[in-house]
């Protein structure tokens, strides 16, 4: 059984710990990204592999009143992982250098712009199994043209949960999917025997 954590719980637990490890910074970010996806493969226009899987992480930005900035990054979100992080950026911070045009992070609000069309949810519940229709079109179109050899392609799938938390009071989150569908065919003419290739 997967355990999913309590993401705000945990953004709290990190800018807390950070305040008690150095109070010195000016403001911190905490990213969270959790990212489910579907990929499949083509190689010489057949499927060479086919994929679902998810790539979650937590990042953290520190910076001092003198605009120094400190990153680091994980793919574990647990709060010793958190902890880790913010220990690394903290030292990175203090070696960082300077940036006298820093102001600050954003504040709170309660009226975040609505950007609309950056989620499908069809393409959020998209199965495997849908996504072999599409790489069958792209081997049958290889297929039927005379002239075409051989093909390399790609289908990707995303969905993305994002959520920032600052020290400056701000909480975001924002879900969005993509889909791209590549194609690289290479062709033969029969009388020359010349090849080309199309993306």
């Amino acid at each position: 059984m997967t355990i999913i954590p309590d993401i705000h719980a945990l953004a709290q637990y990190g800018l807390n710990f950070a305040v008690k490890k150095n109070s010195d910074f000016k403001c911190m970010e905490l990213f969270f990204g959790k990212n489910n996806y579907v990929s499949i493969e083509i190689e010489e226009n057949s499927v060479k592999n086919s994929e679902m899987g998810s790539d979650d992480g937590v990042s953290v930005r520190v910076i001092n009143k003198k605009g120094s900035l400190g990153f680091a990054f994980t793919n574990n979100i647990n709060r010793i992982s958190i902890e880790d992080i913010i220990k690394v950026a903290l030292k990175m911070m203090k070696a960082g250098t300077e940036d006298s045009d820093f102001k600050d992070l954003p504040g709170k609000t309660t009226n975040y712009p609505n950007v609309k069309n950056l989620f499908d949810k069809n393409l959020k519940n998209l199965k495997i199994e849908e996504t072999l229709n599409y790489v069958e079109d792209l081997i049958r179109l290889c297929k039927e043209d005379e002239l075409a050899i051989s093909q390399s392609a790609n289908f990707l799938s995303n969905y993305t949960k994002s959520y920032i938390f600052n020290s400056n009071g701000l909480e975001a989150i924002e879900k969005e999917t993509s889909c791209t569908v590549s194609s690289n065919i290479i062709v033969k003419d029969k009388i020359s025997k010349e090849t080309s290739f199309g993306y």
